[in-house]
C-alpha cells in the first residue's frame, strides 16, 4: 500500500464512519446523555439499606430522566467488590457507583493493598442520603445519659458491640474513647441484627445503632436512646439529645449514600446527573420513601460532595490512627 493510502486510511479511522472526528461523536453522546440503558453497582445486599437507596434513587431517575436506570448487585469486601468493578469501567456514564463511607472513605485505612484510590480513581458526582445513629442502652440499664456512660466507663469496665471490626457504629464509639480519654471493650458481630440482640439481652453494656434497627424495641420499651450522632437536633428520636453535647465537639457520624463514576467521566456528563439527582431527590416522594428506611436526602452540589468526602476521608483516618486498628487483607 503506497504511503498516501496509509496516510488516507489512518485519517479515515480517526473521523469514523460518519466522516466526522470521533471526539466529535463524543460530544454529541454527551449532549444526548443517557441515551441507553444506565447501569448503577451496588455492593450490598438486596434489601439492606443501601440497596434500598439505590433502588429507589434509579426508579427516580428513570422517570425524570426517561431512560432506564438499573441496579446491579456486585457483593463482596463490604462494597470494594463494586467500586473497583466501577473503577474499571468506560467513563461515559453509563456504569455508575452507589458508595458510600465504608467502601470509599474508611476502608483504605483499614484494608492493605486496596485495588483503587478513592481520591483518584473516582469522580463524585452527588450525594444521595445520609443517616444519623442512636447511642443505646437496654432498657433496664442503670445508664441514664452519654455524660453517665462516659462517667461510668472511667470506674467500670463497660463493653459495646458493633456491627465488626471496621464497621461505622465500631468506630463512631472508638471516637467517643479518643475523644474523652474512657475505656471500652469492643464485641464486634456479624452485623447489626446480631449486635442489638446482645444489647437486648444485657450481654453488652451498650452499643451505637441506626434507627431502622432499634425502631420497634425503642417503641417496645426495650432500648433507651441516649444520643444522637447527628450535630442536627432535627434527627433525634423521643427529644434524645446529640452525643456532641456530653463534652464531645463536632462528634458526627452520619453515613452516607452518594453517586460516583470513573475517572475521566466527562463534566458535562458530571453536571447533568448531579442536577437530575439534586432535583428528584429534593422531592416530597424521595423523603417519603427515604424516612420509611430511616434516612434522609443529603443534597449537596458536586464542589461540596468532593470537600466533604476529602474531609471524610482525613478524619476517618485519623480515629482509626487513634484506635489502633490495625490493617487487615484486601
Amino acid at each position: 500500500m503506497k504511503r498516501r493510502e496509509l496516510l488516507l486510511g489512518g485519517v479515515g479511522a480517526a473521523l469514523g464512519v460518519t466522516g466526522r472526528p470521533l471526539w466529535a461523536q463524543s460530544v454529541a453522546d454527551e449532549a444526548a446523555y443517557p441515551s441507553r440503558t444506565v447501569t448503577i453497582a451496588c455492593g450490598f445486599a438486596v434489601g439492606g439499606p443501601t440497596d434500598a437507596v439505590t433502588r429507589l434513587l434509579a426508579d427516580l431517575l428513570s422517570k425524570h430522566l426517561n431512560q432506564s436506570f438499573v441496579v446491579e448487585t456486585r457483593l463482596g469486601a463490604n462494597g470494594s467488590v463494586a467500586a473497583l468493578f466501577v473503577k474499571n469501567a468506560r467513563p461515559d456514564g453509563y456504569t455508575l457507583l452507589m458508595g458510600g463511607s465504608g467502601p470509599l472513605v474508611v476502608g483504605p485505612h483499614i484494608k492493605d493493598n486496596m485495588p483503587y484510590d478513592s481520591l483518584k480513581d473516582f469522580v463524585a458526582v452527588a450525594p444521595v442520603s445520609n443517616y444519623p445513629y442512636f447511642l443505646v442502652v437496654p432498657a433496664d440499664s442503670p445508664i441514664k445519659s452519654t455524660k453517665d456512660l462516659i462517667e461510668r466507663a472511667r470506674t467500670n469496665k463497660l463493653t459495646y458491640a458493633s456491627a465488626g471490626i471496621g464497621a461505622s457504629n465500631h468506630l463512631a464509639v472508638e471516637w467517643i474513647k479518643a475523644a474523652t480519654g474512657v475505656d471500652a471493650v469492643h464485641v464486634p458481630y456479624k452485623g447489626d441484627a446480631a449486635a442489638m440482640a446482645d444489647v437486648l439481652s444485657g450481654r453488652v453494656d451498650f452499643s451505637i445503632l441506626s434507627g431502622v434497627v432499634i425502631d420497634a424495641h425503642v417503641k417496645s420499651g426495650r432500648l433507651r436512646i441516649l444520643g444522637v450522632t447527628s450535630l442536627r437536633p432535627d434527627r433525634s428520636v423521643g427529644g434524645a439529645p446529640l452525643v456532641a453535647d456530653a463534652g464531645i465537639p463536632d462528634f458526627a457520624v452520619e453515613p452516607w449514600t452518594g453517586i460516583f463514576g470513573p475517572a475521566g467521566l466527562p463534566d458535562q456528563i458530571v453536571t447533568k446527573l448531579a442536577a437530575a439527582i439534586r432535583t428528584v431527590m429534593s422531592t416530597q416522594e424521595a423523603r417519603d420513601r427515604l424516612a420509611a428506611i430511616g434516612q434522609f436526602p443529603f443534597t449537596a452540589s458536586t464542589e461540596e460532595f468532593r470537600k466533604y468526602i476529602a474531609l471524610e476521608y482525613a478524619r476517618w483516618g485519623r480515629v482509626i490512627s487513634q484506635a489502633k486498628i490495625a490493617k487487615t487483607s484486601f
